[in-house]
């Protein structure tokens, strides 16, 4: 599943403690309540751009 797969990429970030990502943890629904994903028809996507091109 794509949860398990940004979680592990987000385990590779220095800045484990980036508020952007703080609701990315197993605990939450990755189509419910992270930040930055979205889910069509149960497809977890991601926001890059809402993510980390922030002005």
């Amino acid at each position: 599943m794509k949860q398990t797969a940004l979680l592990k990429w987000k385990a590779t970030f220095k800045n484990q403690n980036n508020s952007l990502l703080a609701s990315w943890t197993p605990s939450f629904n990755a189509c419910t309540d992270w930040y930055g994903v979205i889910c069509f028809n149960g497809n977890v996507n991601t926001n890059f751009r809402a993510l980390f091109l922030r002005k």
